[in-house]
């Protein structure tokens, strides 16, 4: 269970930090890839509005003078040198009359522009005689277009036209694929993506190795250490040189098991400095000790009665129901001294006892058991009959000294 933990804390750190740098790289590629996109549109943008400024400085002069020519020759300039540019010059009701794709004439806007937005402006510049162009995005058949709107106005003051006044001809739309923009965008997104993810995977086995070596491993020694020392093997110890907090808890633990250890030595050298017959037994009456002297007046060996035996099965003693020192203690939780019994050894030879058990308590005071001392007064036993004999005896050799009582 200690091993599960060490190993799970270092699952944790891990996941932890992983996370957490996972989520602190993807927010950078998020904000890269937001401000890329961002800029990458802005720019084509720009270009977009270069090229109809451009195109429209070319065929304005021509469009007001009614030089279809001039007006043909310049989109197809366009055309040979802007690959996949297509430019469409419209009436008020969005007829095509110009195009650099000559199969876009006649045909509608509407049918090669799907934005509402986009042909809502286009409308609006048909009435409209401000000299201002606006930009659009739309995504039409899987492909992304920038589509920009310029109205096309009349030169003022031109010696061809008449008066002052300036008035919309016609309108100009600049139709060009972004596909590349974007494709640069996916490229940079799935290269940011894989460097993040051979940088997580490098943070993830560097800091492994870091916390196997300084923190994981040396948990995993320390808990296998701590079920060995649980199922009872107090010679156990941690090896971990290290001046931090790993390192000052394998120290108290190596201190706690041998001061554990010397307890548990001093302990037993009190319980064999005892003479007298003594056992101890848990909240069970399940003798878990026994000293050389009780195994002796008992006659069965220790290995055969701890943690096997009642002390019942090993005394059978004719007060085990009546009045037990063991269950007096378990019931008032106080010692009881000088309690005489009778036992039965494993020969079956009656033996007399004097015995007296107190409780056992943990450092919480919880009541774990009790220990017993007995006394064989087999010989107290003898002596008193040996008396009781003698007095009897004396008492009738007492009876034939005594004179008869003579009458006269």
């Amino acid at each position: 269970m200690l091993s599960f933990i060490g190993k799970s804390l270092g699952r944790t750190i891990l996941s932890v930090l992983a996370l957490s740098v996972a989520l602190v790289m993807c927010f950078e590629i998020y904000i890269r890839i937001t401000r890329g996109t961002e800029d990458r549109i802005k720019m084509m943008t720009i270009f977009g509005n270069e090229l109809a400024a451009s195109t429209y400085a070319g065929i304005k002069h021509p469009m007001s003078v009614g030089d279809s020519d001039a007006v043909k020759r310049q989109l197809l300039g366009i055309r040979e040198k802007m690959k996949g540019v297509e430019v469409f010059i419209c009436d008020f009701d969005q007829k095509v009359i110009y195009s650099t794709h000559e199969d876009r004439i006649k045909a509608i806007v509407s049918d090669f522009v799907k934005n509402r937005d986009a042909l809502q402006a286009l409308n609006d510049v048909s009435k409209s005689g401000m000299d201002s162009q606006k930009s659009f995005e739309e995504e039409f058949g899987g492909r992304r277009f920038l589509i920009t709107i310029h109205p096309i106005l009349n030169q003022p003051y031109c010696f061809h036209c008449h008066g002052s006044s300036r008035k919309v001809l016609g309108s100009m739309v600049i139709k060009m694929s972004t596909e590349q923009i974007y494709e640069a965008i996916t490229s940079g997104r799935n290269r940011s993506i894989i460097i993040t993810l051979f940088g997580i995977g490098a943070i993830v086995i560097l800091t492994y190795a870091m916390l196997s070596r300084l923190i994981i491993r040396p948990i995993e020694v320390l808990a296998e250490k701590a079920n060995k020392f649980a199922e009872g093997g107090t010679s156990v110890s941690v090896d971990i040189r290290s001046k931090n907090e790993v390192g000052a808890l394998a120290n108290s633990f190596n201190y706690m098991v041998k001061r554990i250890k010397d307890q548990i030595e001093y302990a037993n050298s009190i319980k064999d400095a005892i003479c007298d017959p003594l056992f101890m037994v848990d909240n069970k009456m399940t003798v878990t000790y026994l000293n050389d002297a009780c195994a002796r007046l008992t006659g069965y060996k220790k290995s055969e009665v701890e943690g096997k035996m009642t002390c019942r099965d090993l005394f059978m003693s004719d007060i085990c129901d009546t009045t037990c020192p063991v269950k007096y203690c378990f019931e008032k939780g106080e010692p009881v001294e000088g309690v005489r019994a009778n036992i039965i050894n494993r020969e079956g030879r009656q033996i007399p006892i004097m015995t007296s058990a107190s409780p056992l308590r943990n450092a919480r005071r919880e009541l774990i058991g009790a220990i017993e001392i007995c006394k064989d007064i087999s010989v107290i036993i003898d002596a008193e009959k040996r008396q009781y004999i003698n007095k009897t005896a004396g008492s009738e050799q007492k009876k034939e000294n005594i004179p008869e009582k003579r009458t006269f």
